[in-house]
């Protein structure tokens, strides 16, 4: 059956108005990398010195510079130490640096990607179901908000602890509704393109944040840095109109309408008549209802899912393809992540290796 929504955007064409999401989309996947990958600038592994007390005759540190022996008539006593010289030659001031994530806190310096990684785990789906509730505009422009006001956040914070609650909440924030909706708009000829493109700027704010760390050497400038511009998002996500398919799917046809109009007086093209768009917009509508009552029947019955996958698990064929599949998005997640996490491990010079 023909996609009646389809069949509207193509009579749409491709022009300003999709490019206003196009652009929004692009920008926010340039931006966001800029703080997914920043602790390899933020909270890198040191090299560092146990700072002893000043009379330091009577000291010996151990190799691993997170204790001291102290000698003192015939008595030795093993202390931890609780202050340290950091190799500043890369970087004047880092998170690891600042609070001490060395020895025993060591650990923590996982943590400020960790907190990130778990606010996105439970963030992705949840942003899902309220786009599907309250509409993609509402999402992203809350999303965008909360996700700047944190970025903005970070860098006034005296404690690594608030600083992992806000890196959390950022995670939560981090999105994908923006992609969704400028894929909502996107005429069907050119889906595969455009979804190819608004990912390539995501490698470009890599890039930059290997290049903003190498002029910026304080965390907390580095941070200002790659925030600020994040309010550009703002105007770009307010001038957006909503997704018309989800108007037109939630019965707010006249505002679906109004949208559709605005998109073929900036893309230069023309609509059907009134009585012809409503009855595609009520032709659009019905379509879903019946996708929905007919997943609700199916979910209904627990025998089915089961013989569905029963059946895929019979087919070889379909089991090769899956496995292929997780092991090659698992092997190269985890190796992308690895390298691009830990750049002061691997390379002298942190902020090339980013860039490459």
């Amino acid at each position: 059956m023909v996609n009646q929504f389809d069949t509207l955007l193509t009579q749409l064409g491709t022009g300003k108005w999709n490019f206003l999401y196009f652009i929004m989309s692009g920008y926010q996947y340039f931006m966001v990398p800029q703080h997914s990958y920043n602790a390899a600038l933020m909270t890198p592994q040191l090299k560092y010195d146990c700072l002893l007390p000043d009379n330091n005759n009577s000291f010996h540190i151990d190799q691993n510079q997170c204790s001291y022996n102290m000698n003192d008539s015939s008595v030795s006593q093993h202390i931890s130490c609780s202050s340290w010289m950091y190799d500043n030659s890369t970087f004047s001031s880092t998170i690891t640096s600042e609070f001490n994530l060395v020895c025993n806190d060591a650990i923590s310096r996982a943590y400020f990607t960790s907190f990130y990684m778990a606010g996105n785990f439970i963030g992705m789906p949840l942003a899902g179901i309220l786009g599907d509730k309250i509409g993609r505009k509402k999402v992203v422009m809350g999303s965008v908000l909360i996700f700047i006001l944190c970025g903005n956040l970070i860098y006034l914070l005296p404690n690594f602890t608030a600083i992992l609650a806000i890196r959390f909440i950022m995670g939560l924030s981090k999105v994908p509704v923006c992609y969704i909706l400028a894929m909502e708009v996107c005429e069907p000829k050119w889906r595969s393109t455009v979804g190819i493109f608004l990912s390539l700027p995501w490698a470009f704010g890599v890039m930059m944040l290997g290049a903003f760390g190498y002029l910026l050497r304080d965390w907390r400038d580095l941070q200002m840095a790659i925030s600020l511009p994040l309010i550009l998002l703002i105007p770009l996500v307010w001038i957006l109109d909503e997704s018309p398919r989800w108007l037109i799917v939630t019965g707010r046809h006249d505002e679906a309408l109004k949208v559709l109009r605005r998109a073929a007086r900036l893309n230069n093209s023309s609509l059907p008549s009134e009585t012809e768009l409503s009855t595609m917009m009520k032709q659009i509508q019905n379509e879903t209802v019946e996708e929905k009552e007919d997943s609700k029947s199916k979910k209904s019955s627990m025998k089915i899912c089961l013989k569905s996958t029963s059946a895929i698990c019979s087919k070889w064929s379909l089991n090769k393809i899956f496995l292929i599949t997780f092991i090659d998005f698992f092997v190269v997640s985890t190796v992308f992540y690895g390298l691009s996490l830990n750049g002061s491990s691997y390379s002298d010079d942190p902020y090339i290796y980013l860039i490459l």
